[in-house]
C-alpha cells in the first residue's frame, strides 16, 4: 500500500527514523545504527502494525512485511 508511514524506534536510545512506502508498498530505512528496534506502520483507516524485538546486527538486512 502506498503512503504508509513506517517508524523505526531504537529502543535503547529513543532515536526515531521514518519513511513512507512507495507506490508498490515498499519502504527502506537505510543506515540504521545497530541495536534493538520497534517498528510501526500506520495509515489512516487501518489498524497500526507494531513489531518489537527487532535487533539489527552487523551484516544483517532484515525484511519486515507489515500487515495493516
Amino acid at each position: 500500500m502506498p503512503g504508509v508511514e513506517v517508524t523505526a524506534t531504537q529502543t535503547e536510545t529513543g532515536i526515531v527514523r521514518t519513511a513512507l512506502s512507495n507506490e508498490t508498498g515498499s519502504f527502506m530505512l537505510p543506515d540504521l545504527a545497530l541495536g534493538p528496534y520497534k517498528l510501526e506502520a500506520a495509515l489512516t483507516g487501518f489498524r497500526t502494525f507494531v513489531q518489537t524485538g527487532i535487533v539489527l546486527q552487523v551484516n544483517s538486512n532484515p525484511v519486515i512485511n507489515p500487515v495493516l
